[in-house]
């Protein structure tokens, strides 16, 4: 027998009501090992176990098995993001979504992104601003447009290429102006970066923007936590700091918001209250 047919058979589900024979440790099925680390951080002092599957579809398919078995003391921890798999999945017991639309943008609801302002933003311009609590209001709603773009995106397969948008450059900071994302600009940047997609026409894009998709949890409409903190990237090399464009960007605001994140910050949010329920621990 080859080694691909044998992983064939070493199915996620399997391998964890395996061990579940030998620990009644509580268990979380993540989709890599970024999301396993952040999961040790914020959850290791209560001995929860991390199992990595390697794709979303992976974690579902893990989720769906362990409800099968009816598995305990396990969660299987997902991104909502923008589509409709999960509510696709909303009886599977097992799953258990973060805040919002991802892992990013239920962690700027918390204190750590308060920290990471503190951090990286000058302290008189922060305070001019109104402090951390409006640079967080600001890049939420103005990521909001462009999360309903991509939740229409994701509903319609209109193939647009977000990655290729150069979302930085269609951020307006300009002094003695507030800081915008003017939505038909960055419709015609969507449109002539994705030079395949269905949805060829600006209004369209333009109609989409204007419609709201709320988290069931938190009763607030979605967005990308990466769209908001690459807002806030911009806001940081003049508006709220003094970086060089080549110094500050998302991404690195990403991963200094997950190292950021402690257990104290993430203990009040609905997240925690699903995921302890599930896991049948509690913050004591």
């Amino acid at each position: 027998m080859t080694e691909s047919s044998l992983r064939k058979y070493d199915l996620l589900a399997d391998r964890i009501r395996f061990h579940r024979q030998s620990t009644m440790d509580p268990i979380v099925v993540v989709e890599g090992v970024t999301d396993a680390r952040m999961c040790s951080r914020l959850l290791g002092r209560l001995n929860v176990v991390p199992f990595i599957a390697g794709t979303r579809s992976n974690v579902l398919e893990a989720a769906v098995k362990l409800a099968e078995y009816g598995t305990l003391k396990v969660a299987c921890l997902v991104d909502r993001d923008f589509d409709d798999v999960i509510e696709a999945h909303s009886s599977v017991t097992t799953v258990v979504t973060y805040d919002n639309a991802d892992l990013e943008s239920m962690l700027i609801q918390t204190k750590a992104f308060d920290a990471v302002v503190d951090e990286f933003g000058s302290d008189e311009k922060v305070e001019s601003y109104g402090g951390s609590s409006n640079v967080r209001t600001t890049i939420v709603e103005l990521s909001y447009p462009l999360a309903r773009i991509r939740r229409q995106n994701a509903n319609e397969s209109w193939g647009l290429r977000f990655d290729a948008l150069d979302l930085p450059g269609r951020v307006q900071d300009k002094k003695g102006s507030a800081v915008s994302l003017p939505i038909a600009p960055l419709c015609d940047a969507l449109l002539s970066c994705s030079p395949d997609s269905s949805a060829s026409r600006i209004d369209v894009l333009t109609a989409a923007a204007a419609e709201d998709s709320v988290c069931p949890y938190t009763g607030k409409p979605r967005y990308r936590g990466r769209d908001a903190l690459t807002i806030l990237a911009v806001m940081l090399r003049s508006r709220l700091g003094s970086y060089k464009k080549q110094e500050m960007n998302g991404e690195l605001l990403a991963q200094v918001l997950r190292l950021t994140a402690s257990f104290d910050f993430v203990v009040d949010t609905p997240w925690w209250s699903r995921l302890s329920l599930q896991l049948q621990i509690s913050s004591n």
